[in-house]
């Protein structure tokens, strides 16, 4: 049995080319660790890079919100819900801030002193009070001393008077323990002129009308 070239051609040029050659391997120089591991380094870096840089845009977005709009009463008088059926626009609110009141700011104080209340006098309304009609006027002394009996004096004597001192309208008491009442009567019958005399007012204090009294 013979065996049969598997290559019938006759040998060339060519073919003795190729016995010469050899299979030759690919060899690679050995590659540096940090060339290895520079993606990794790389992703560990970058990702927390990107993740807060995603985060703040995030956030940015949601803290922009839609401006305010302006609220409106519930309650509208008769004219702006006639405006709005008819389509009328209505007036937007303005701008400009108003000037409210600060609560801070407190009142100034005033350089006016406050009046304090008087001291009530306890007047003893119950001495004796005569009241001397010299004015010439009848009736004056009774209805003079009716005002005093109105103010609370009780024991009043309408009289009287027949001399010719004093010119004008006076009023007589006869200690000092009586002068509180007879200023107090004074004030009550519009007569400024009040005298210490325990000889014109031996029992008390005596009122005595001149003409000016009715002028």
């Amino acid at each position: 049995m013979s065996t049969q070239d598997p290559y019938p051609y006759d040998e060339d040029e060519f073919d003795a080319l190729g016995d010469d050659r050899v299979p030759q391997g690919v060899h690679r120089a050995p590659v540096p660790w940090w060339r290895q591991a520079l993606p990794f380094l790389v992703v560990l870096i970058l990702a927390p890079i990107l993740a807060f840089v995603v985060v703040q845009a995030v956030s940015d977005q949601s803290s922009v919100g839609p401006e305010a709009s302006p609220t409106v009463s519930e309650s509208t008088t008769g004219e702006d819900a006639e405006g709005d059926a008819d389509g009328g626009q209505t007036e937007e609110p303005s701008d400009e801030p108003t000037e409210t009141e600060d609560p801070t700011e407190t009142a100034e104080p005033t350089d006016e002193l406050t009046e304090e209340p008087s001291e009530t006098v306890d007047l003893d309304q119950g001495l004796n009070v005569w009241v001397l009609n010299g004015a010439g006027v009848v009736g004056l002394a009774g209805e003079t001393a009716g005002i005093l009996g109105d103010a609370g004096w009780s024991n009043v004597v309408a009289d009287d008077y027949g001399f010719n001192q004093p010119t004008d309208s006076t009023i007589y008491y006869r200690d000092a323990e009586m002068a509180e009442e007879a200023e107090a009567i004074g004030e009550e019958v519009g007569i400024s002129t009040v005298v210490e005399d325990a000889s014109a007012a031996p029992n008390g204090i005596y009122v005595v009308l001149r003409p000016d009294f009715v002028n």
